[in-house]
């Protein structure tokens, strides 16, 4: 399928068609040349050509109101624009529920299509754009016997079972938390217990009645034994209060946005009850959405105001571990003083926090205190049994999450073992015969320069001469730009052809974008030839004279320069 016309009523900027529609029609499968001075708005032709057929732009904002129709040959009209597109395909019309659906059906995969559009600015060429793992799955689509459907269904099983993954261990990482929250809470329910047992014994026994007389006979004793024990008490408060702080302080010297992220694993959706994954964590944040609930928010705010937070914090969690080693020496001293004094007075000996403060609070009134004892053992012993119940149910619910985990990594690493098994099978195969290809475009495209291309497993691309000298094309420096250039437009004709022979495409043009720029005359010439050597179809937009002479067969749209178009960038 190839273009036999278009008309640009509208698109990107008024500017472009102000003295009317852009438009060519009745072309007969043979090349276009749009021509024209900068700022004629070559570039955003161009753009209006992808726009038409994919609905996508590169390195241009394309607004609102666009209208662009698109012939192509096999009887297929394609308008996008206000309020949607629509298609005339073999005597039918499809709307915008249908139409593009129709049209990815008759022409081809878009992410192959895409590739055929290969813009004037460098890094916006195809092989620029792609990560290295993209080349090999193009290089995969375009040879495409399902293989590539089949892996690719595959990688989307894994990512569904990693985004079920992270939101386990999310979910496990709270759990943890909170086991840890009731592993302290049973802690001081077990400390209460033994002391209000102790002050229950003590009462029992008459034991405490003798404490009792000797602190009233004592009240210097007593008044010690009240300030220590009121000391460690708040010792022991400011203490837990430090170690909270230093716990917000550790959290502080984390990256901010892995702060975001941990946060949101406290908090659970009211609606439907789930976590946000990491995963959509880091998507939500990357396009400037609130992380949680996926609203479109102002999140540098968020970010600004963690990273205040965490310059105050800077220093602070050294300064913080002193002074709770200081708490820690003086609750040490406080006891040794305590300590002491049972030592000095045997009678006293078995004398705790609780009870002191029992005698304080009643009076010495040791019937109220034996009752106050027993009623608070037995509600901190059904304490003890709820908190250890709630302990227990949280370490199962650990250990089932934990267990789930392992499965679904299981699971996950078995699609990856079966994603290896299908690409040893027939990728090496696959990419030796378009490598071989690509090196037949390649060096008759530019016989001068060119040296052998190797395309490798990881999609790095490497090019090596007669002497065995290695350069790669991802080193910045190690290319120069013409052979950048030509290596992206041999890489579009080499997909293009075995896309064409596969039945991957039904599609036999390629669209370029200033493509002889940055290419010398006897480059130029070389390029040129090979080009016109070719069946396919060839739409290039060029400012350079000795390109509009050397494809005069070529069908011609000129353009004329609009002054009022000030930002062109590539035209």
């Amino acid at each position: 399928m190839k273009v036999q016309g278009f008309q640009i009523e509208r698109f990107a900027r008024p500017e472009l068609t102000s003295g009317g529609p852009i438009e060519l029609q009745g072309v007969s499968d043979e090349d276009i040349l749009i021509r024209g001075e900068n700022q004629s708005g070559k570039t955003h032709t161009f753009n209006a050509l992808l726009y038409s057929l994919l609905g996508e732009t590169i390195a241009l904002q394309r607004g609102h109101g666009n209208a662009v129709e698109l012939q192509l040959s096999g009887d297929l009209e394609i308008f996008r624009g206000e309020p949607g597109k629509k298609i005339h395909s073999e005597g039918q019309e499809f709307g915008p529920d249908k139409a593009e659906d129709v049209v990815l059906d008759r022409v081809g995969s878009r992410d192959l299509l895409h590739t055929h559009f290969l813009h004037s600015r460098l890094s916006e060429l195809p092989l620029e754009r792609l990560p290295q793992s993209q080349r090999v799955s193009r290089v995969l689509d375009a040879t495409s016997d399902n293989l590539s459907d089949r892996i690719k269904e595959l990688e989307e099983q894994m990512e569904e079972l990693q985004a079920d993954i992270e939101r386990m261990e999310a979910e496990r990482n709270s759990k943890e938390r909170d086991r840890r929250r009731r592993q302290r809470q049973l802690s001081d329910i077990r400390s209460q217990l033994e002391k209000w047992s102790t002050v229950e014994d003590l009462a029992e026994s008459g034991r405490l009645a003798e404490i009792s007389d000797a602190l009233q006979r004592d009240p210097e004793l007593e008044r010690q034994i009240d300030e220590l024990t009121s000391e460690k008490r708040s010792l022991i408060t400011d203490i837990r209060e430090k170690q909270n702080e230093r716990t917000r302080a550790k959290e502080l010297e984390e990256e901010t946005r892995e702060i975001i992220i941990k946060a949101l694993e406290e908090f659970i959706c009211p609606v439907c009850e789930e976590r946000v994954n990491r995963g959509e964590a880091d998507s939500r944040l990357d396009n400037q959405h609130c992380p949680f609930c996926n609203q479109s928010t102002d999140v540098k705010e968020t970010f600004r105001h963690l990273e205040a937070e965490k310059q105050q914090s800077e220093g602070q969690l050294e300064e913080i571990n002193r002074e709770i080693e200081e708490l820690r020496e003086r609750r040490d001293e406080v006891d040794s003083q305590i300590q002491s004094l049972k030592e000095d007075r045997p009678e006293i000996a078995d004398l705790n926090s609780y009870a002191v403060d029992q005698l304080k609070d009643f009076d010495h009134d040791i019937d109220s205190i034996h009752a106050k004892a027993r009623e608070e053992r037995v509600e901190v012993e059904e304490a003890l049994e709820e908190y250890s119940e709630k302990l227990e149910n949280v370490e199962e619910e650990i250990a089932e999450l934990n267990e789930e985990v392992s499965d679904l990594k299981e699971k996950r690493e078995s699609k990856q073992a079966r994603i290896e098994q299908l690409e040893n099978e027939d990728v090496s195969t696959k990419l030796s015969d378009f490598e071989e290809a690509w090196n037949h475009h390649y060096q008759h495209i530019t016989p001068e320069i060119a040296e052998d291309i190797h395309l490798q497993r990881n999609g790095e691309i490497v090019l090596v001469n007669a002497d065995g000298r290695r350069r790669e094309y991802d080193r910045r420096g190690d290319l120069a730009d013409a052979e950048v250039v030509l290596l992206n437009i041999s890489f579009v004709i080499t997909l293009n052809q075995i896309a064409l022979d596969r039945g991957s495409v039904n599609w036999e043009t390629i669209v370029l974008d200033e493509p002889f720029a940055r290419l010398d005359r006897g480059l130029k010439e070389d390029a040129i030839d090979h080009l016109r050597s070719l069946n396919t179809q060839f739409i290039l937009t060029s400012s350079d004279e000795y390109i509009w002479q050397e494809f005069s067969h070529a069908t011609t749209l000129s353009l004329q320069r609009q002054y009022k178009l000030t930002d062109f960038a590539n035209d």
